[in-house]
């Protein structure tokens, strides 16, 4: 028996459909992180540093995400990158061990940063001594999230999310400017592509 025209389109349509179908489910079951900006906190430091013998400038804190997708998110790991703004140009990259985890709707994981550079004269005090802190320009902060969906053996899900660190207001992150993604996204991606996998680890 021969196919007509009509019911070989109409059997390519209702193959479409049942694509179309199966990838809007994958997606609707993906997980998807948020950052949560009201969870997330910073701390500072400036002080002596014994084991490089100089006055560092130190900030940590934990980054939050809630999992707002409908799906479990398995083994997720984060994978960051930090600049310091006053030398763009000089990208690290920290190495953190991947983990078992699953990670439900509406559930939290947490990224805890630490990075420090060289103490700045930012002033001096009264008995015109000098005042020692950051760099004006803060710290911008490229986090690749990476999970599994629904179980250890999932889809991989592969989201990104940019985040900046400012001086003045110290205990906060905040979305960084467009013109500071693009300068930092460029200098990521060249040393990505360049990078010598002995001086990747940040020294803090």
């Amino acid at each position: 028996m021969r196919t007509t025209g009509a019911a070989l389109l109409h059997s390519v349509v209702v193959e479409r459909d049942q694509a179309r179908d199966e990838l809007t489910d994958l997606k609707a079951t993906r997980p998807d992180f948020v950052l949560e900006w009201a969870r997330s906190s910073a701390s500072t430091w400036v002080g002596w540093d014994p084991r490089r013998r100089t006055t560092i400038a130190l900030v940590w804190g934990r980054i939050s995400f809630q999992n707002n997708g409908k799906g479990v998110a398995f083994d997720t790991h984060v994978n960051p990158y930090l600049a310091w703004l006053s030398n763009p140009s000089q990208v690290f990259q920290i190495r953190t061990p991947r983990r078992r985890s699953r990670t439900a709707q509406n559930q939290f994981i947490g990224y805890d940063l630490r990075a420090s550079e060289p103490a700045k004269q930012i002033g001096t005090d009264t008995t015109g001594q000098p005042i020692l802190g950051f760099s004006p320009d803060g710290l911008i902060i490229l986090l690749e999230i990476e999970s599994r969906a629904n179980g250890p053996d999932g889809t991989i899900c592969l989201q990104t999310d940019w985040v900046y660190w400012n001086p003045p207001q110290p205990t906060s992150f905040f979305f960084p400017e467009v013109d500071v993604v693009d300068i930092a996204q460029r200098k990521i991606e060249y040393f990505k592509q360049n990078q010598n996998p002995a001086q990747t680890r940040l020294q803090i």
